[in-house]
């Protein structure tokens, strides 16, 4: 290897860490115009206790809240850099790019995020998938009386 080689290597290295931090800095500049249309939050039974104040909830690990904004769990949380409506998903399917950190490494991670229309089945519901479409989390209102897990209806 010549030494002009060996020197590219570290300035090449620098430039992909600058790109990066300037992708990432652009991102997190446009993240506060990045709202889901949702009017409350969303959570699983303990992100629903802590959103509403229920309960002791301080030390217990887990819970699961979406709001317009942001969407957060135990050690980690996601603003959003960009939110989308998927096509012909009568504005209750959405792409979320979120800006993400826990545990102090920041991450990027994309959510999909569906709301039951007025007149579905469960119309307080909001399903979380990850990118690949699985499901990550379903989530009821926290302004809705919450089920015990198991239970339909």
């Amino acid at each position: 290897m010549t030494s002009r080689e060996t020197s590219i290597k570290p300035v090449a290295l620098f430039a992909s860490v600058l790109l990066g931090l300037a992708s990432w800095s652009a991102l997190a500049s446009a993240s506060s115009a990045a709202e889901l249309p949702i009017t409350t939050a969303y959570g699983d039974e303990l992100g629903c206790a802590r959103v509403n104040g229920t309960g002791d909830t301080v030390f217990e690990p887990g819970g699961l809240v979406v709001r317009a904004d942001a969407f957060t769990g135990y050690e980690w949380g996601c603003s959003y850099g960009a939110v989308w409506t998927f096509p012909h998903s009568e504005d209750t399917m959405f792409g979320v790019q979120g800006l993400c950190g826990g545990e102090g490494i920041p991450y990027l991670q994309r959510f999909i995020m569906e709301l039951r229309p007025p007149g579905a089945p469960d119309p307080q519901e909001l399903t979380v998938y990850t990118e690949e479409g699985d499901i990550f989390a379903e989530l009821r209102s926290c302004a809705a009386p919450q089920r015990p897990p198991g239970r339909k209806g």
